[in-house]
């Protein structure tokens, strides 16, 4: 009984995600063709392989939409890998097929495989393969690698059908197994990686403080006639802020002196009167004549 594509899907995700990639067997298929040719112009070098075997099923390939294919010929004096990129891959359900701008292509569906190429599907440069330098090849193997499912290996011991400086074309070699490769082929299976970064943020809060002194002065005068006499009285307030507390302090003081004019007040006669008012005890003002002598001191326990 035949798996069907999307069980064989789902158990290679499974294995993957348990164990990592795992590869399906190497599977040895009959090879309906492996074709080779050389030129002086290493642009018209082409390399075919192609098998009409049974054991070639869609269902083992991988998705080649996804991880790509790998393409691997190789004989005792030559090493060709060619990526086939997911990119250039169309999957039709039945069938699976490739095209690049290079004119590579590439076919497969249940009992058919078939792989062209005429440039590096990657550089579009001239395929690595030469015959011109050995003259003959012998045993040529192809190695065709779905991603991480089915690598299904071709082999032809000889060119039976033609071998020397300008073209290799074995046809109807059987079924063997696979055969070690000179160096490594495979398929750019992508990988995923997750990175996880974190910021951590301070915020710092700084208080300022402030504080203020102001001064007011008050003053008052009085004048009468010729002569005037002040008197001024401060206050200080200081306030502050910043969490704390604030105080006033204030003070004052005022005095008085007072010159008025007074007539027919005794003989001889003063005109000029002169008194200061205080809070207390003593002296305070005095009787002076026309020159401004005084005649008159006035006494606060004798007012």
């Amino acid at each position: 009984m035949r798996k069907s594509r999307g069980a064989l899907a789902l158990a290679a995700a499974v294995v993957t995600l348990c164990v990592g990639v795992a590869r399906t067997a190497d599977e040895g298929v009959s090879a309906k063709k492996i074709f080779i040719k050389d030129n002086a112009d290493p642009s018209k070098r082409q390399v075919q392989v192609q098998s009409l075997d049974a054991g070639v099923q869609i269902a083992e390939a991988d998705t080649p939409t996804t991880n790509g294919v790998s393409v691997h010929v190789y004989s005792a004096t030559d090493d060709l890998c060619a990526i086939l990129p997911a990119a250039g891959w169309v999957d039709l359900g039945t069938r699976l097929k490739y095209r690049d701008a290079s004119r590579n292509s590439g076919f497969l569906k249940d009992g058919k495989l078939k792989i062209k190429l005429k440039a590096d599907p990657q550089t579009g440069n001239p395929l690595n393969y030469s015959l011109m330098d050995n003259g003959t090849q012998g045993q040529v193997s192809a190695r065709v690698r779905f991603g991480t499912g089915q690598d299904y290996c071709l082999v032809c011991p000889t060119g039976n059908k033609k071998d020397d400086a300008t073209i290799y074309l074995a046809k109807d070699c059987p079924a063997g197994g696979c055969t070690a490769e000179p160096s490594t082929c495979n398929p750019p299976i992508p990988t995923t990686s997750t990175t996880t970064s974190s910021n951590t943020t301070t915020t710092s809060t700084s208080t300022t403080s402030s504080s203020s002194t102001s001064t007011s002065n008050t003053s008052s005068t009085s004048t009468s006639s010729s002569s005037s006499s002040s008197s001024s009285s401060s206050s200080t307030s200081s306030s502050s802020s910043s969490s704390s507390s604030s105080s006033v302090t204030t003070t004052s003081a005022t005095t008085s002196s007072t010159v008025v004019t007074v007539c027919g007040c005794g003989s001889p006669d003063p005109h000029l009167v002169a008194f200061q008012t205080v809070n207390g005890s003593g002296t305070c003002g005095s009787v002076k004549n026309d020159a401004g002598a005084s005649i008159l001191t006035l006494n606060l326990d004798t007012l």
